[in-house]
């Protein structure tokens, strides 16, 4: 509870007001939007979906020297280039996450942070449930960029649950448009598709929405 008055100053002078007992909460419209997804998504997301989480290790200083420059080159396309999506393949146990976790750690370091990551991980069996990835990816969106945040809370004051290529459109492919309108790289990677449940049938339906032949 509070309360306030005022009264007029002296010649020259502004009103004169006077704040007891009050208190003032402020809340940004970023945060406030940011609240409101993580209420909505709360029981769709997963918070163990970053290497940090996972303990993912590190490539040794001065080895895949080469993959990393790759990678690096194509975040930085040429004019006239469409190619939006490397997927980097290998047998079981050939380091493919620990390149990952090297790649996310050394792009925030360089000041050109992934938007979003997701790490799956059969020993984390929240991560392997393929109805998590699209909303926890939106949620790192939301917490990267305003305008992202604006999207999503606009899509999820009326949320339905729908198909999941419903689901990419609104709460993926919207909002990466709209970053798309004033970043250069909007980076979102995602590590081990493979260890998915089902992995058979998900990993081609995900990378389908991602990359549909028509777009």
């Amino acid at each position: 509870q509070g309360g306030n008055h005022g009264g007029h100053g002296g010649p020259g002078e502004g009103p004169r007001f006077t704040i007891y007992d009050s208190n003032v909460n402020l809340t940004d419209p970023h945060t406030a939007q940011l609240n409101f997804i993580k209420d909505k998504l709360a029981n769709h997301v997963t918070t163990k979906h970053n290497f940090t989480h996972q303990s993912k290790s590190f490539c040794a200083p001065g080895t895949r020297v080469q993959i990393q420059a790759d990678i690096l080159k194509w975040l930085s396309p040429q004019p006239g280039t469409n190619e939006r999506i490397i997927w980097i393949i290998g047998i079981a146990g050939s380091g493919k996450s620990t390149l990952s976790a090297t790649l996310v750690d050394n792009l925030g370091k360089k000041h050109t942070p992934v938007a979003a990551q997701f790490f799956i991980s059969r020993n984390i069996p929240e991560t392997i449930d393929p109805a998590k990835i699209i909303p926890t990816i939106a949620q790192q969106l939301a917490e990267s960029s305003p305008a992202a945040a604006q999207i999503i809370h606009d899509t999820l004051k009326d949320w339905v649950p729908t198909s999941r290529k419903d689901q990419v459109e609104a709460l993926l492919l919207a909002p990466i448009r709209k970053l798309s309108q004033s970043r250069t790289a909007i980076i979102i990677l995602i590590d081990a598709l493979d260890e998915l449940q089902n992995a058979a049938k998900n990993v081609p339906e995900i990378l389908s929405l991602l990359a549909p032949k028509d777009r």
